[in-house]
């Protein structure tokens, strides 16, 4: 990761692709590397912080954009890295203790 310019989903959509949370792009992101990845629905809450592409042409052009040097950053490190800590396993767990300690108390 550290020697790669920038890091890259290569999926091909599909149904099943489609139906799956890319809970990788949350390593990518906290790297500060560019992330380029196909657009589709599961990319939505990841777009300030990746390139998304429809096509092959679009795919290349990014790439076009960031040899070249005037791919422009999408985020800063510290954002992105805040992004990332915010879903990783431990703050999930914390997110869904806060829910169920909240249900309790309206309970009673």
């Amino acid at each position: 990761m550290d020697a790669a310019k920038a890091l890259m989903m290569p999926f091909v959509v599909n149904e099943l692709i489609k139906s799956v949370n890319p809970v990788k792009l949350y390593e990518y992101i906290f790297s500060g590397k560019p992330v380029f990845v196909p657009e589709y629905g599961e990319m939505e809450q990841f777009r300030p912080y990746v390139y998304e592409y429809n096509n092959e042409n679009e795919f290349m052009h990014l790439t076009d954009l960031l040899t070249s040097g005037q791919l422009k950053d999408k985020y800063d490190l510290d954002s992105g890295k805040c992004f990332a800590k915010s879903n990783d396993w431990n703050s999930r767990c914390d997110q869904k203790q806060h829910l169920i300690h909240q249900s309790q108390i309206l309970r009673s």
